[in-house]
């Protein structure tokens, strides 16, 4: 019988899709530790919102019918940004170790300071 006795953690992490009226840059979030921000990802337009959700390239097809698959995105998560981005806000799609708590409300603190709306918050 072999017993781990490295590292091992049970961790999950915060999702957050967060609708804002202006891009927010990541750097001006200062998490430390880094490691604990797992994903930033914007969106500005529908194109980036479909290529990331289906993992390829939007073409002309994809752009008027939306994604064939959601690989990277639930369904339910692409509708809600896909509201966010037409009613002219961008999204902002993070996930955060829910090992640091505080380091989140932090990051929600700045994102609501400048004008956002924290859209969706679920563990992953």
């Amino acid at each position: 019988m072999k017993i781990k006795t490295d590292f091992v953690t049970n961790s999950s992490t915060i999702v957050y899709f967060i609708s804002c009226p202006k891009e927010i840059d990541k750097d001006i979030l200062h998490v430390n530790p880094s490691h604990a921000l797992e994903e930033y990802t914007v969106f500005k337009t529908m194109e980036e919102l479909i290529e990331y959700t289906q993992s390829e390239k939007c073409d002309w097809i994809t752009k008027v019918t939306g994604p064939y698959r959601f690989w990277q995105m639930s369904q339910e998560y692409y509708q809600r940004c896909k509201e966010i981005i037409l009613s002219g806000n961008i999204v902002i799609h993070m996930d955060i170790n829910n090992n640091y708590t505080d380091e989140m409300r932090r990051i929600e603190d700045i994102f609501t300071d400048r004008g956002a709306t924290i859209d969706i918050k679920e563990h992953d």
